[in-house]
């Protein structure tokens, strides 16, 4: 098989014929390579298949310092923002409050 010659800054050159059985051989593992990857990436599901997240009921309780009767509950709250509302109005009224998160059961 007569490879046709060719010209480079050094001249006129001969086609190497093992460098072109090299080049099909990176060029047809390159074809499989990107068949394999795109086949792997088709073959996988478009949505996570997951149960969706247990939620447990959270509750807040606030827990006001009454000197020496200690620690004792103003209230339990469901949200957050509620027992912060009322921390900042014990707090502004002397008292040290602390808020304490629970779960509740179900």
């Amino acid at each position: 098989m007569g490879l046709a010659p060719f010209y480079s800054p050094k001249g006129w050159h001969e086609a190497d014929p093992e460098r072109g059985r090299a080049m099909i051989r990176k060029l047809i593992l390159s074809a499989v390579m990107a068949t394999a990857t795109v086949a792997g990436v088709t073959s996988m599901p478009a949505t996570a298949e997951a149960n969706p997240p247990a939620l447990f009921p959270r509750r807040f309780e606030v827990m006001v310092h009454r000197g020496p009767q200690g620690w004792q509950s103003h209230g339990t709250y469901k949200l957050h923002a509620q027992a912060e509302l009322v921390a900042i109005r014990l707090r502004h009224a002397g008292n040290r409050v602390e808020i304490r998160e629970f779960f509740s059961e179900k």
